[in-house]
């Protein structure tokens, strides 16, 4: 019989009863043991994510509903089990209706009754990270078509959210923020509502120039209609609100460690204000170095730390290129277009600087079958 690969942690501060489970599951399940709360919390951070965690309720230092409490922040998808004695029962009853475990035993456990909870408990975790799994690449893929979908009609504003899911993407990272998914997709969708606005406008606010005190009104109202048409999709109501809050400046926002979860939106909304701020510098001309400092002299506007840990960021074009002239049939996504793609007629179709997606590349396909556009192409590619 294999051992099941998930990995099931054991906590309890006598490790006569660790060796117990030990005995009792090893050639069963992916068994590890912890002695007591502070070293469970070590592990997970070590060696997580872990399926499922099995604490027992009187332990010194932290008992087990507050390690458990703890281990759901961290890694909310762990399912969290509890075995009590009869003087704690109250406790573990209140720790199930607050939502903090999946279930409680009571000691003494039989090893018949832990196994089915334990069994019990990994199906639950395969359905949880399933329909999660189902989730993220669902909707992700499905807001990713739509924004190259959308770039068709205003290659402007694509390369800049390219650019903004670059930078967020990697503050995302280095910050070690849960549910990455979430930050990209918001990188994504973070300008949509500029689809509203006069082209001209758009371009302007893309790219520094100055606005009119109408235009600033328009600029301003960006987030909030962004985030108005994401209201309606399903399961995206933390993006829209990332989205509705990335015109906040830093000083408007509480000082807290930006690993909290509780302030998620607030986050994310200050992600996308800085990036979005130094992708539009960098479209004005300036260096990354230079759009950097730029917004390190504004530290009520952007957060000081978020700027720290850019100038450790490689520039999106750090990577050794060449330009080339290629056919159609010849061009690969990733590649950036060195030259606006015309008709023969002269009707551009994309534009210059453009990343060559799928969906650029089905339809420039369909075009040059049809003999309407200039080959070959000039190009930016990697150089070998």
């Amino acid at each position: 019989m294999s051992v099941i690969p998930e990995k099931v942690l054991f906590v309890d501060d006598d490790p006569n009863i660790l060796r117990s489970f030990k005995r009792q599951f090893h050639n069963k399940i992916n068994i590890q043991v912890a002695e007591g709360g502070e070293e469970a919390l070590r592990m997970v951070d070590a060696e997580g994510p872990f399926a499922v965690i099995v604490s027992d309720m009187r332990m010194p230092v932290m008992d087990g509903a507050t390690l458990l409490t703890k281990i759901r922040d961290k890694s909310p998808d762990t399912i969290r089990i509890i075995l009590t004695g009869q003087s704690d029962l109250d406790s573990a009853i209140k720790a199930v209706n607050e939502g903090q475990i999946f279930r409680f035993l009571t000691k003494p456990c039989p090893p018949e009754v832990m196994g089915r909870t334990l069994v019990d408990s990994l199906t639950q975790y395969r359905l949880v990270t399933a329909e999660k799994v189902l989730l993220e690449n669902t909707l992700t893929g499905a807001v990713k078509l739509l924004t190259e979908l959308l770039g068709m009609v205003d290659p402007a504003a694509a390369k800049h959210a390219n650019g903004v899911r670059f930078y967020v993407g990697y503050l995302v990272r280095k910050l070690g923020l849960p549910q990455p998914w979430e930050f990209d997709v918001a990188a994504m969708l973070s300008r949509i509502g500029g689809l509203t606005l006069p082209p001209t406008t758009m371009h302007k606010i893309l790219t520094g120039i100055e606005l009119t005190d109408e235009e600033k009104k328009l600029a301003e109202s960006v987030p909030a209609v962004s985030a108005h048409l994401m209201e309606n999709i399903p399961r995206l109501d933390k993006v829209a609100a990332m989205v509705r809050l990335q015109g906040v400046a830093f000083s408007e926002i509480n000082g807290e460690p930006y690993q909290i979860h509780d302030d998620r939106a607030r986050v994310g909304g200050h992600l996308l204000k800085v990036a979005n701020a130094l992708e539009t510098k960098i479209a004005e001309g300036l260096s990354l170095s230079s759009a950097l400092e730029d917004l390190k002299r504004k530290p009520r506007e952007y957060d000081p730390r978020l700027i720290a840990l850019l100038s450790d960021v490689e520039p999106v074009n750090k990577t050794q290129t060449i330009a080339v002239n290629l056919d159609v049939g010849d061009m690969r996504p990733g590649m950036l277009l060195a030259e606006d793609v015309c008709t023969h007629s002269g009707a551009v179709l994309v534009k210059k600087g453009f990343e060559v997606t799928e969906s650029i590349l089905i339809r420039l396909r369909n075009y040059s079958k049809s003999h309407i556009i200039n080959e070959p192409i000039r190009v930016i590619v990697q150089k070998a």
